[in-house]
């Protein structure tokens, strides 16, 4: 439930990511569990950060939940904030931890491992050795958008998800161009293949 008025919704980050939740739930309904519903926590960062750009006029962070007096989650450094289990979110694929079921199978904490690929796409960088030619944020959202609405289902795994924006990003942009290689080189620098 998403009541106007709490503190947490003061962060429109946080109001666009509860919402996206119903986003996906009407399109591509990932299962709430392991890495489809680590995909749906991801999903709800990328696109609640799209939002807090837009109502910002183009001012937006990376951080999720600034707003309310703590940070949640850091999709550009994920390590730099702690889980509620006191240990660093995760930045690639070999740091997954399902935790035996807690948190619907690490839905909160593997969520990171994405957000920290949609940063790349955007931004650029160098990660575990594979270097990233960012294509901006815009374009990312709309890869991660598309992704959702058009080629994600309830049980999408990572590497559906790699496969399902390689395909939209081929679709809106064309085979071999940036905004492929970008996509591809990021989810490689999570070692997601």
């Amino acid at each position: 439930m998403l009541v106007y008025g709490d503190p947490i919704v003061k962060a429109y980050d946080v109001a666009g990511h509860e919402f996206t939740h119903a986003v996906t739930s009407s399109e591509s309904n990932l299962e709430y569990y392991g890495e489809s519903g680590a995909i749906n926590e991801a999903l709800s960062d990328i696109m609640g950060t799209s939002i807090e750009k837009y109502v910002n006029n183009g001012n937006f962070n990376w951080t999720m939940g600034e707003q309310t007096g703590s940070v949640f989650r850091d999709m550009e450094n994920p390590a730099s904030v702690p889980s509620s289990l006191g240990v660093p979110y995760p930045d690639d694929y070999s740091e997954f931890n399902d935790f035996n079921g807690w948190d619907q199978g690490g839905v909160h904490f593997n969520s990171s491992i994405i957000n920290k690929v949609a940063y790349l796409i955007a931004k650029g960088g160098t990660h575990n050795g594979v270097t990233v030619k960012g294509i901006g944020e815009d374009k990312m959202f709309d890869i991660f958008y598309y992704a959702n609405t058009d080629e994600l289902n309830m049980t999408s795994n990572f590497k559906e998800l790699r496969s399902a924006c390689i395909r939209v990003a081929t679709n809106k942009y064309g085979a071999n161009t940036a905004e492929v290689q970008a996509v591809q080189k990021a989810f490689d620098a999570a070692k997601i293949k």
